[in-house]
């Protein structure tokens, strides 16, 4: 069968990602206290958020240290690579890459389990309260629940009239017209509202999305958009943030239109998938 145009799009996608790989110093896997505390923004008196998504590179750290063998595709925590062809109809180039090559050090982790997000942020609490020059004597790394995770979105607009987003104003584009984050960007002749739920909804049978738009096809580096005035990252948008509350996401993915990168609204998900991930919160004890 021949393949789509989406499809060498996505190839030659990688293939400039792979030629371009980014190894700087910036994401390589937390080694100090001090390294780890650089990459935190205060949101309460005892609660910090990490500046950053978790990438492949902090994931792929956490896997070696707790891995029973060095294949770390056997680790019961390793991402479910058939995720990129499962939800994505023409995903299969980004399976044997997106994890592994370093090239994808920065992008975030995907097609992780609950359990595993929680079981990095038990592994990073246990690693920071043995670490010998750390600022804090003892904390606990940890999803935050949806209301911390607002919390810590609206850092720097406090006082703002209007806060929509994770940064002032009712739009995703700057005055320039470049877009803030990186999501599904959906032509406005496309949007209706469902007359149950009152929700925006896509309609089938107009042109539908831009995944261009933001000049990303899939995910974008932790720090591929300029950081909220709370000094956080990809806050909107890249990938669904997963909180305490097992199934849900705050602040939209790459795959979701604009209404899901509202502060206010939420998401649902169901096990591993390429759309998901997660940030941590680092509580002060």
């Amino acid at each position: 069968m021949r393949k789509p145009l989406s499809y060498f799009l996505l190839v030659a996608l990688l293939a400039a990602a792979l030629i371009g790989a980014n190894t700087s110093t910036k994401f390589k896997p937390i080694q100090s206290g001090k390294h780890l505390e650089r990459n935190l923004v205060q949101v309460a008196d005892k609660l910090w958020a990490c500046k950053f998504e978790v990438s492949n590179i902090d994931f792929r750290e956490f896997l070696a240290a707790t891995a029973t063998s060095e294949d770390l595709t056997t680790h019961e925590y390793y991402p479910d690579t058939a995720g990129w062809t499962s939800f994505l109809k023409h995903g299969d180039p980004l399976q044997n890459v997106y994890d592994d090559h370093p090239a994808f050090n920065p992008y975030p982790v995907v097609n992780i389990s609950y359990e595993a997000a929680q079981a990095y942020c038990e592994w990073l609490t246990e690693k920071y309260n043995e670490m010998s020059n750390r600022k804090f004597e003892k904390v606990r790394v940890r999803l935050p629940s949806k209301a911390e995770w607002e919390q810590a979105a609206r850092l720097g607009l406090e006082n703002e009239k209007t806060v929509v987003y994770a940064w002032p104003g009712w739009y995703v584009h700057d005055k320039r017209g470049h877009f803030r984050a990186n999501f599904r960007y959906v032509v406005q002749s496309a949007i209706t509202v469902d007359p149950e739920t009152k929700k925006p909804v896509v309609a089938t049978d107009e042109p539908g999305s831009d995944y261009f738009a933001d000049q990303y096809m899939i995910t974008a580096p932790v720090d591929g958009f300029p950081a909220s005035p709370g000094g956080m990252y990809q806050v909107c948008g890249n990938v669904a943030e997963m909180v305490a509350e097992k199934g849900i996401t705050k602040g939209g993915s790459w795959n979701s239109p604009g209404y899901y990168l509202q502060l206010d609204r939420e998401d649902t998900y169901v096990g591993p998938n390429p759309f998901v991930g997660f940030r941590f919160f680092v509580e002060v004890e």
